[in-house]
């Protein structure tokens, strides 16, 4: 998966079982964050860039939420 070379899964692993999230944000720490909060609930997902996380739905399109950082400009 492109996700698990930034940060590999927690302890859980995938179950078929286990609704999957995809986050996707370009701060490295966010991803950490936001995966050590919800793996206890989701399977999670993260990609780096929007690319990225293109590339994840296109390899794993069970994915049932979707959460996406974007910029705010001013």
């Amino acid at each position: 998966m492109v996700t698990q070379q930034f940060f590999p899964m927690s302890s859980t692993t995938l179950s078929p079982a286990r609704r999957k999230v995809l986050y996707v944000d370009d701060e490295k720490l966010s991803l950490k964050y936001f995966q050590e909060i919800v793996c206890e609930e989701f399977d999670v997902l993260t990609a780096h860039s929007a690319e990225e996380g293109w590339s994840v739905v296109e390899q794993d399109p069970e994915a049932v939420a979707i959460v996406v950082d974007l910029p705010i400009h001013q």
